[in-house]
């Protein structure tokens, strides 16, 4: 044992701690032995409400000639107290002299050379300034100036790490005074902040062209400045754009961006820089979005340049030499942000439009957008940016359940595809003249089948199909879909090469999307012979997933018919529930099992024949579904709808449904508030349709009056299932639960608003009939008090 861990074990009082104190603790903190951590985390915990105690952690922090990890706790420490105690009216706060020691030691600190340590630093420093800049501790941004100014380069990267952070603070900070605080600081530092922001940059090219080693440094110094120029310009100016700097700064930000991408391309792809070189790109255009969305009408002068910089990098061959994913999607966003902005849409008279900014917009994106560039950015979105890519193929092989779950998932949105798909909503929606006669003949360019030897053809195939899926709506009059669907579509459909598995599943999806558009009833029995034989386990998982999806659509469109459906129902439920014993993620079960949940309900008693399998594989499924809330609600739901189908039968489930609702209606289980409203709905239906009671399903009661403690959104519902049990088992419910009732109500009416004593009063009248006695002995207060 370590002598320093021998000391700690005989600690002096806490009341009387000094430096030589706290560093013990703190080494002990950072020992293997979890004896000691324990004591010290005990220690630190009891000592941080001690006075005094934070300075003694700041001369730890302070002694460079200490461990680093020793350092890093401390600082660690500090940054957790000044979160907890730096604040004025905070319980057990610093005092001002205490604070008033620590401030100006603080800067004393920014050259720190060690980075961890450093970054806790800065961190802390932020928070710091959060509460005391700029009346507590005026000196602290003056000194960051000089810092980011200083030829020392530590002292320089460490207060630009620092400013950033002291920035970020203030910026966050949303009351009128603090607003009104952060700008002046903004001006103050504007300029400054500018001036380095430009020499850095300059210093990033000249190093990189020059393969200069000190290239890195000075590329992360500049991302910093960038992240700060970022604040300062549009939350620190209440008008950017009416500011002439920073009009000066947003008219180069063009050509230092396109400066920034041809060293990368010339020097960087491929080596360890280029990562930290988009960053600093992205930054960047960042800058322009913003100010677009904080000031549109200011951004006029900005307009023509965003939208020839993004038609030069994104929709030239040129450009795309240059380009990079993130890079491609951020220009992209920003050409739909200025497609779709508000204040740039006149009046649809146009002499009508009072603004003459917004009229001035139009004019630019009239002139930007004429028919030849429409052309330009249609096929070059259709051809080049909707086909699958190489890298997506390939995950459709390998994992197509992760495929589809990444396809729909929050991630999926900002990457290529499916912002070059936003685009071409937002660009078909604005100009649907053009772009529509543009799409109607690539459509008739391209009705000849294609070779199942041509993937690229059917990629192409595949990326028209995409954009007519899209913009379904926009063509309801313009494409006759039952002649097509009857024709070519089929045709296609038939082809069971493994190369057409990818315009199998967009016909499919491509079905799903004109289904609610233009789709004959009389052609539904032909749609549901195709997705059923597409819904085979002969076929890729891809596409009989999504013909189940599609399936759900059409179950889902108003001109559904339940007895059309009829004929292919036996197969369709087969066939779903084959798909959701084989998928294995809970997110693609779930997508499936809301599919059988639907047919489920909209068929109704017609179900029972074919739903023994099912009924027995859910509680498996249940079980194995501990983690997966949703998929749990989504099998109480499912069987919400199989206990409305086989009506009294239902009963016979009661050893599963019973602790089903019982867990999914326990307030004391966390995954309630996921479950309790469907847990609440299969009760009620449990209960509706059983013929005869049983011990489990009354004792279930139990739960409901801590269900109506919790929230009364749940009274009408908690209402009705009283109200089927004692319809259901009148006599077993009085004697078990009447009087409980009774008092609950009497307890908890005075609350509630009139609807709820109204429905409580349903129950009572209920109860009444079921006991007479009860109108005088317990009821009476309750009706006294609805009578007020």
């Amino acid at each position: 044992m370590a002598d320093n861990e021998r000391t700690f074990l005989k600690l002096p009082d806490k009341r009387g701690f000094t430096n030589m104190d706290v560093l013990k603790v703190l080494e002990a903190g950072v020992s293997q032995n979890p004896v000691f951590l324990k004591q010290a985390e005990t220690t630190l915990k009891e000592w941080e409400v001690m006075p005094g105690f934070y300075s003694h952690i700041f001369e730890v922090i302070s002694n460079r000639n200490l461990d680093v990890s020793v350092r890093w706790l401390a600082a660690v420490t500090l940054k957790n107290g000044i979160e907890r105690y730096w604040r004025k009216s905070a319980p057990h706060g610093m005092s001002e002299s205490e604070k008033a020691r620590i401030r100006p030691r603080m800067l004393s600190l920014i050259g720190e050379p060690i980075n961890q340590i450093a970054t806790q630093l800065g961190v802390l420093i932020g928070k710091i300034a959060r509460y005391d800049v700029p009346h507590d501790w005026p000196e602290l941004l003056p000194a960051l100036i000089v810092g980011i100014q200083s030829e020392d380069s530590l002292i320089q990267e460490r207060a630009l790490f620092t400013l950033h952070h002291v920035i970020k603070s203030l910026a966050s900070k949303r009351l009128a005074g603090d607003r009104k605080s952060f700008q002046n600081l903004a001006d103050q530092l504007l300029v400054p902040m500018l001036e380095v922001w430009n020499v850095h940059l300059d210093t990033t090219v000249l190093q990189v062209c020059e393969k200069q080693d000190a290239a890195q440094e000075t590329i992360g110094k500049s991302i910093i400045c960038t992240k700060i120029l970022r604040k300062l310009v549009v939350q620190g100016v209440r008008e950017p754009l009416r500011d002439t700097r920073i009009c000066r700064f947003a008219e180069v930000l063009f050509e230092k961006i396109k400066t920034l991408l041809e060293i990368r391309n010339f020097f960087l792809i491929g080596t360890q820089l280029d990562a930290n070189m988009k960053k600093l790109i992205i930054n960047h255009v960042k800058i322009i979005a913003d100010l677009l969305e904080r000031s549109p009408l200011l951004f006029l002068p900005l307009i023509t340049p965003s939208l020839n910089f993004v038609a030069d990098y994104v929709f030239t061959v040129e450009g795309q030499r240059f380009c990079f994913q993130e890079f491609a999607v951020k220009l992209m966003n920003l050409m739909k942000a200025l497609i779709l902005c508000a204040e740039y849409k006149p009046a649809k008279v146009i002499e009508e439009t009072k603004e003459v900014a917004t009229l001035e917009a139009h004019k630019m994106k009239m002139a930007f957008f004429t028919p030849s560039k429409l052309s330009q950015l249609f096929h070059c979105l259709v051809g080049e940016y909707l086909p699958l890519k190489e890298e997506e193929l390939n995950k459709w092989s390998n994992d197509p359940e992760e495929f589809l779950h990444e396809e729909g998932g929050e991630s999926w949105k900002y990457s290529l595809r499916p912002c070059a798909e936003s685009l071409f909503l937002a660009i078909f929606h604005e100009y649907s003249t053009v772009m529509c006669s543009l799409l109607l003949a690539l459509v008739k360019d391209n009705t000849a089948f294609v070779s199942a030897e041509d993937f690229q053809g059917i990629l192409r195939r595949d990326a028209i199909y995409n954009a007519l899926g899209l913009v379904s709506f926009e063509l309801f009059d313009q494409i006759d879909f039952d002649n097509w669907f009857s024709t070519s579509l089929l045709e296609e459909l038939r082809c069971t090469e493994p190369n057409y598995r990818v315009l199998r599943r967009r016909i499919v999806w491509l079905i799903g999307r004109w289904t609610n558009v233009k789709f004959s009833t009389d052609l539904r029995p032909v749609m549901y012979e195709v997705l059923l034989n597409l819904m085979g386990n002969h076929e890729d998982l891809v596409v009989r997933l999504e013909a189940a999806e599609t399936l759900r659509t059409a179950m889902d469109d108003f001109d559904f018919s339940v007895e059309q459906f009829m004929p292919y129902l036996q197969l369709s439920f087969g066939q779903l529930f084959q798909l959701l014993k084989e998928v294995n993620e809970c997110d693609t079960k779930l997508h499936v099992l809301n599919v059988i949940s639907l047919m489920i309900e909209l068929v109704g008693a017609e179900i029972k024949p074919y739903v023994g399998g099912l009924i027995q594989f859910l509680p498996a499924l249940w079980e194995a579904s501990e983690q997966h809330n949703m998929l749990r609600c989504s099998i109480i739901s499912t069987l919400v709808h199989i206990v409305k189908g086989l009506g009294e039968f239902s009963i016979e489930l009661g050893s599963f449904l019973i602790p089903v609702i019982h867990y999914a209606t326990d307030t004391t289980q966390s995954a309630h508030v996921y479950l309790i409203d469907d847990g609440l709905e299969l009760w009620k239906a449990l209960v509706e349709n059983s013929p005869v009671s049983s011990p489990a399903l009354l004792k279930l009661y139990d739960n409901l009056p801590k269900v109506l403690e919790e929230s009364s959104e749940y009274l009408l519902i908690g209402c009705q299932i009283m109200k089927s049990y004692l319809y259901l088992c009148p006599e077993e419910f009085m004697k078990s639960y009447g009087t409980p009732t009774i008092a609950f109500f009497n307890n908890e009416v005075q609350d509630m608003r009139n609807e709820g004593v109204i429905k409580v009063l349903g129950v009572i009248d209920q109860m009444i009939l079921c006991s007479p006695t009860l109108a005088v002995n317990v009821v009476s207060p309750l009706v006294m008090f609805a009578l007020k």
